[in-house]
């Protein structure tokens, strides 16, 4: 059996495991099932890439999207791997092709979607090879807790028990809450698996959430200065997609649009010029990305507030896949709310329901914290020991002065007992309790009596969006919990009856509007730019020829390298993180002689 080291150097080109993935590789090397929870960038494939090398046979990995699947392919057969892919997009007389090369060349790694295992005569054909792996990837797929859940994932296990002996099966997610680490062991069927959790952190994403009066300036001038580098701008509607689309395009900005309103052929043609970087930023709905390995996003802007961390999260995560420093902003607005419920309440299921809206507060409570926001996705997901301050979000690196909150605290709790007081124990939802503390006076009011309360009008000076929003961040720091349905209602925590006791104070940062995106982006030293770009061209005139995206024939981060390093032999070449032995022989004599001919 070849050493996997030895494969992870010469067909990869790194010198050294990632943390997690030399145990997964044991494990599945050794034939025990195992689940891996690592973050967008942490090396997953190769975890059972590997182990797919070393042993003879056949490796099926069941993908979700033909994107995905295509790119993962190519990326392979550029390092010299024997790889192929199943899907409905393959050419007339193509799989009797496939099939000759799975019987007669090994090992060899066949990429598949879940619903090719609901097909008669494809689970004939698996019964007739002999699989040395089975491996689901973006395994929060099979979970209905999860956010992409696809129920032909939960005929797996059906087709595992086709297979003539059961092979080691290996899941692999970037994105699972606990609860949904449990449901992908059930419903896999994993046999005493090793569960391997790297964490969730992405040190090189920096996060943020800010609260444009125009979204659509802040988005111009945010990517002013980004001038050519890849971005996804993810938007709530179909509409949204179209007018910040148009809005970029008439600014001068390579934009292209994504939703699933549009003909395939226009879905696949922008989709193809985002990816080969012939348009720098991509406008879409969440119906974009799961598919696309791309590694250069340097950046991901959510213009509508998601429906939940577990989406934005695995959205935002798709900037910066090579490990170089990208950026995540998410721009809120109030009305977010009101669309992300209505989505939500869409759902099919009063349990279905009740966790979408759930996952939904979880996420306005992320857009409302005064504290880290990496923190609060790590917590979220479950990590432990998480510090109190990243220095690298918005929460921790804008300066933000922390202001005394607590007597604008001690009038909003008071409202909300005043006003269940007076109701006899009901609660009612933030919009009333806003209103109330404004002092308003319509029928709703006065038909409870609330206008008689000592809290009526406590914060009639303040504007109605400060004060909507003050309540928001009482909620998302713990003194009042909404509750999990589409006319959420707000109660006390213990933390407020604590409060209310006592002396303590609430401090809250003071939030200053910003009007144009600045401070977020830092140019790095000219020269070196300068050659990266240069690499970068050349990159993408060799991925023209080849027909691949230029991020499979090297990644950002190789580029990076090759700045840093400066190879002059084919030795040194060889020794720069992402180049192997089949690159160095396909790109190195081309890469090498630009780097001698520059300043």
């Amino acid at each position: 059996m070849p050493d996997p080291l030895s494969l992870l150097r010469h067909v990869f080109g790194y010198r050294s495991f990632r943390p997690g993935q030399e145990p997964l590789v044991t494990a599945l090397l050794e034939g025990r099932d195992a689940l891996g929870v690592m973050p967008t960038g942490a090396g997953k494939s190769l975890c059972y890439q590997i182990p797919a090398l070393a042993r003879e046979g056949v490796t099926l990995v069941v993908s979700p999207l033909i994107s995905l699947m295509k790119d993962q392919v190519d990326a392979l057969r550029e390092s010299g791997v024997a790889a192929e892919a199943l899907h409905s997009a393959l050419p007339e007389g193509e799989w009797p092709r496939i099939l000759r090369r799975l019987r007669t060349e090994s090992p060899c790694l066949l990429y598949v979607a879940p619903e090719r295992l609901e097909t008669p005569f494809f689970l004939q054909v698996l019964e007739s090879l002999w699989v040395n792996l089975f491996v689901v990837d973006e395994a929060h797929c099979v979970s209905q807790w999860g956010h992409d859940f696809r129920p032909s994932y939960l005929r797996i296990p059906e087709a595992l028990a086709r297979l003539s002996h059961r092979p080691p099966l290996g899941a692999f997610t970037a994105t699972a809450t606990p609860e949904v680490r449990e449901d992908i062991v059930l419903r896999l069927g994993l046999r005493d698996p090793l569960v391997l959790s790297t964490g969730f952190d992405r040190p090189n994403l920096s996060f943020r959430v800010e609260r444009p009066r125009d979204k659509k300036a802040f988005l111009r001038d945010f990517l002013g200065p980004r001038g050519s580098r890849s971005g996804i701008v993810y938007c709530a509607t179909r509409k949204a997609v179209e007018e910040v689309c148009a809005f970029l395009r008439d600014r001068g900005v390579g934009a292209v649009r994504y939703h699933a309103g549009l003909e395939d052929e226009e879905r696949e043609a922008n989709q193809e010029a985002f990816v080969r970087d012939r348009a720098p930023v991509m406008v879409a709905t969440n119906a974009f990305g799961m598919g696309i390995d791309k590694s250069d996003v340097r950046f991901v802007v959510h213009y509508n507030m998601p429906l939940s961390l577990d989406g934005y999260y695995q959205e935002a995560g798709r900037a910066g896949r090579d490990g170089e420093r990208s950026e995540c902003l998410l721009l809120y607005a109030p009305g977010d709310v009101a669309t992300a419920r209505f989505l939500v309440g869409q759902a099919e299921g009063e349990e279905a329901r009740r966790q979408g809206f759930r996952k939904l507060q979880a996420m306005v409570d992320y857009c409302h914290t005064p504290r880290c926001l990496r923190g609060t996705l790590l917590r979220y997901f479950g990590d432990r020991d998480v510090p109190e301050r990243c220095g690298n979000c918005g929460s921790c690196d804008d300066g933000t002065e922390l202001r005394d909150a607590t007597l604008e605290t001690k009038m909003v709790l008071s409202c909300v007992y005043r006003m269940g007081e007076r109701a006899g124990g009901r609660r009612f939802s933030p919009a009333l309790l806003t209103k109330v503390l404004k002092g308003g006076l319509d029928r709703e009011v006065r038909s409870l009596g609330f206008q008689e309360l000592s809290t009526w009008g406590l914060l009639r000076d303040m504007p109605r969006e400060g004060i909507r929003d003050l309540v928001d961040t009482l909620a998302a720091e713990g003194y009042l919990a909404l509750s999990d349905d589409d006319r959420p209602v707000a109660t006390f925590t213990p933390r407020a009856w604590t409060f209310l006791k006592g002396q303590d104070r609430v401090l809250l940062p003071r939030r200053v509007p910003r009007s144009r995106a600045e401070g977020f982006w830092t140019p790095r030293e000219e020269a070196a730019e300068d050659l990266f770009e240069t690499l970068r061209a050349l990159r993408r005139r060799i991925a023209e020829e080849q027909g691949v995206p230029p991020y499979v024939v090297f990644p950002d981060s190789t580029l990076r390298a090759l700045c840093r390093l400066r190879p002059s032999t084919p030795e040194e070449f060889l020794e720069v993180p992402g180049v192997g032995e089949s690159k160095l022989r396909r790109y190195g004599d081309r890469f090498l002689q630009l780097l001698s001919e520059s300043p």
